[in-house]
């Protein structure tokens, strides 16, 4: 609910709350540090730096913010100012949304927290803020549409930087999921290890599960389970290699593990489905 002295600003179908409250103000951050962790329930806040450097601490990560960056930080999130340079000049927009899907949206884009270069336009308006700052008539008379640019732009600014980082995500994602395609392609790969693959891809082997499961459905060890016996009856079908070869070309270490996955799999022994393809052969006439 909004009160009588509140107004709804809609911008892409985002809703901000317009309140008399919610002016840009500009600080010397020198004077300004908080040593304690602390958050806003209801508002963003979005710091931007005018001159010099500072590091903002959120519980879980830091960041170094210079000369026209700003960073957008979501309520309930705790932060603090951890460290200023002797001359940084840091600008402060706290606002707050209407409690929607878009809201919803919107914390998702810019979380734990989002770093954006300003653009000129965000400076220039920055700029003015601090020359012409609320405590000037001339502000006050014009705060409102300022507040509504400023807002304007960073909503589109954050757009922008979701997008570009969807884009680069799936063309990351693209890029797995060519070497996963092949890795088990190639049988040669079926006795390598979880950690070889992900150590190729250069991250982690959990990971690399979280990949396998989302694309293809299952982890490291059931896919490779699977290729495997998709492999050994093949060979079984269309080979005369014999089961113990075939057990260590597939990658298996132990011909009982072997026997045990593939009666599982498909409720035979690899002697009993030989026995039974080339019993089918014959009846078809086929030569073995």
């Amino acid at each position: 609910m909004t009160s009588m002295r509140e107004k709804i600003y809609n911008f892409c179908g985002y809703e901000k709350i317009l309140t008399r409250s919610n002016a840009i103000y500009h600080m010397d951050m020198t004077r300004m540090l908080c040593p304690e962790l602390h958050s806003h329930s209801d508002n963003f806040e979005v710091f931007y730096v005018k001159f010099g450097e500072c590091t903002i601490e959120t519980n879980t990560i830091s960041y170094r913010l210079h000369i026209n960056e700003m960073l957008i930080i979501p309520p309930s999130t705790p932060h603090r100012m951890r460290a200023v340079s002797e001359d940084a000049v840091v600008g402060c927009l706290p606002f707050r949304l209407v409690e929607n899907e878009k809201m919803d949206e919107f914390i998702a884009m810019v979380s734990p927290c989002v770093k954006i270069s300003a653009s000129p336009l965000l400076v220039s308006l920055w700029d003015y803020t601090r020359m012409n700052g609320p405590n000037t008539e001339y502000y006050k008379e014009r705060d409102e549409l300022i507040d509504k640019l400023v807002f304007a732009e960073i909503v589109t600014l954050t757009i922008q930087k979701a997008e570009a980082t969807t884009r680069y995500q799936n063309t990351k994602i693209k890029s797995y999921l060519d070497i996963i395609d092949n890795f088990f392609s190639n049988p040669a790969n079926y006795n390598r290890s979880a950690q070889e693959l992900a150590d190729s891809m250069h991250i982690s082997v959990r990971h690399l599960n979280r990949l396998l499961i989302q694309h293809l459905g299952d982890n490291f060890g059931g896919l490779i389970r699977a290729r495997r016996l998709i492999l050994a009856q093949w060979m079984l079908r269309n080979t005369k290699t014999s089961i113990d070869e075939i057990y260590e070309k597939i990658g298996y270490t132990s011909k009982s593990a072997f026997f045990k996955i593939f009666k599982e799999s498909t409720g035979m022994t690899p002697k009993q489905y030989r026995d039974a393809i080339l019993k089918f052969k014959k009846s078809k006439g086929e030569e073995e």
